[in-house]
């Protein structure tokens, strides 16, 4: 603890650091960071000029330690440790090749937070959380697997110090239009926490199918009719992937998108559709207690079995969807309901009576926050007690922080950004997702945001080449709000981008040659001007 205290202070005196920041209005871009560390860690010091740059040899290793003293009654577990270690430790042999790094726990600063020290071949790691060691582990595994592209030299002494912007740095991925085999879900997971992503949003539903398989219970057996594709993701499945995901410091978080595009339901359940033109009729208690069922079942997947008391992937959050419902409820029947039972006689009333009779007793009835898409709050909802968070996909990012400054929510509400963060939109380079003008509100009411990979366009011969590296412009954006240290500037960003993208294709993905580079799409897709796809 002294020594990171005098080191510290070290830094402060002789500060090199890549926060060494011009002006904002200056027009200046701040230095390249002496590490070529992606997301862009806050601060990078270089505590001894003088020191030439250490060498590493042909084949490099982290060797960790941990100090197990510090993590007692803390909340992470010996599970936790055991897999940092396994999984960032690799054997080494012989003194030389080792890059020797101790791991200690300390709370400090935000969730995810951690510092580094090193003087190069010895490091001293602080981790305020379990996502902190992650990340810790995450950035000294790119400094020496990036070494080979930075001339084999790292500064003899360096520090970081590093924290999110946001607490909330999420994908979503959509199998409720195309199955993703588990072994590409896998995969992905382990680039989100490179990445520094925490939340994998994982849209199970949608018209064309109901990817989750609930036919054991035989309320629910008809769910999967006439789902184009046979597979499913079955119980046992869901749950070893979720808890790998808690591993690597990601939520997991279910969508099961109600009342619209729910055509995979009414194939199976053609009474819950009702009165509607389409989609599901609000008014019906059927309607409730079937999705108040299915719903329940799903969080008990996602985040244990409350009967057996299993608990796992954090506080309870569900997304309900809530999108695009568009005329589907504009019947007489609805009509002549909103007269009967409403205060504003259109469909205000219908969705008022979704959020307070459906929405509010899911959330009370399975312990869950609640997350929708921003489209009720166009239809003039007056009921927004229920819902917690708000994800915004119809307003752009100026449009989101005066959503969020109007005093127009709850307290206690949140809000999440995706418009601009769409990676269907395949015109979109890496380049146009990092330029995007997205920053935070000033009563922090924006918690961060989500890169979409939506499913029409992606299955998997080509989910990995479209979602990255693009996502990683994304990821950037939300681990850094701070424009004097990480501008969105693309010209800035690509050579560390490049270099990440080898880093997740060679490391993280194993590939062993330049055939096998595609997945995360060509080197010349970095810095390639935008193109359209036909």
């Amino acid at each position: 603890m002294r020594i990171f205290s005098l080191f510290w202070t070290t830094l402060m005196v002789a500060q090199v650091a890549a926060e060494a920041n011009p002006s904002k209005d200056s027009g200046q871009l701040p230095p390249q960071p002496p590490l070529q560390v992606w997301p862009v860690p806050k601060k990078i010091g270089v505590l001894s000029e003088d020191s030439p740059p250490r060498d590493f040899p042909d084949r490099f290793h982290l060797s960790l330690s941990i100090d197990e003293a510090s993590f007692r009654g803390s909340s992470i577990s010996q599970q936790q440790l055991r897999f940092l270690y396994h999984y960032y430790g690799r054997p080494t042999r012989g003194h030389s090749s080792q890059l020797r790094v101790r791991l200690s726990y300390t709370p400090f600063g935000k969730e995810g937070s951690y510092k580094i020290l090193c003087d190069v071949p010895w490091c001293k790691g602080r981790a305020s959380s379990y996502e902190g060691a992650v990340y810790l582990l995450g950035t000294m595994i790119q400094i020496i697997e990036g070494y080979p592209y930075v001339n084999n030299t790292v500064p003899q002494k360096f520090v970081i110090d590093d924290y999110p912007s946001f607490p909330h740095r999420g994908m979503l991925i959509d199998t409720g239009r195309h199955y993703l085999p588990m072994e590409i879900l896998y995969k992905n997971l382990q680039l989100m926490s490179f990445n520094k992503m925490n939340v994998l949003h994982w849209h199970l539903t949608d018209d064309i199918a109901f990817s989750l398989d609930l036919t054991r219970d035989r309320r629910y057996s008809r769910l999967q009719e006439g789902n184009p594709y046979p597979y499913t993701y079955s119980k046992r499945e869901v749950i070893k992937f979720v808890k790998f995901a808690n591993l690597l410091g990601i939520k997991v978080i279910p969508e099961i998108d109600v009342p619209a595009h729910t055509q995979s339901w009414i194939r199976g359940y053609p009474e819950l559709q009702g009165h509607a033109l389409y989609w599901m009729d609000p008014t019906l208690s059927y309607t409730k207690e079937f999705v108040k069922g299915v719903v329940s079942e799903v969080a008990d997947i996602f985040y244990g079995d409350r009967r057996r008391r299993e608990t796992y992937n954090g506080e309870r959050a569900i997304h309900l969807g809530g999108d695009e419902t568009w005329d589907a409820w504009n019947t007489p029947y609805l009509r002549n309901w909103t007269r009967d039972h409403g205060c504003y006689h259109n469909k205000t009333d219908l969705v008022d009576y979704w959020l307070t009779e459906v929405v509010a007793d899911i959330a009370e009835s399975t312990g869950s926050k609640i997350t929708l898409w921003n489209d009720f709050l166009n239809d003039s909802a007056k009921a927004l007690w229920p819902v917690d968070t708000w994800q915004v996909w119809l307003y752009n990012p100026a449009e989101t922080v005066e959503l969020a400054e109007s005093g127009r929510l709850p307290k206690g509400s949140s809000v999440l950004f995706s418009q601009a963060f769409y990676l269907d939109a395949l015109q979109m380079t890496w380049a146009d997702f990092y330029k995007v003008p997205f920053r935070g509100d000033c009563y922090g009411v924006i918690k961060g945001g989500e890169a979409c990979m939506w499913g029409e366009f992606v299955d998997a011969s080509n989910f990995m080449s479209r979602v990255w590296p693009r996502a990683s412009a994304i990821a950037e954006r939300l681990w850094c709000d701070d424009q004097s240290i990480c501008p969105r500037n693309e010209s800035w960003a690509v050579r560390r981008l490049s270099r990440f993208r080898c880093f997740m294709s060679s490391y993280v993905l194993r590939h062993s040659g330049p055939e096998e580079t595609s997945p995360l799409g060509w080197f010349q897709d970095i810095s390639a001007p935008a193109r359209f796809y036909s």
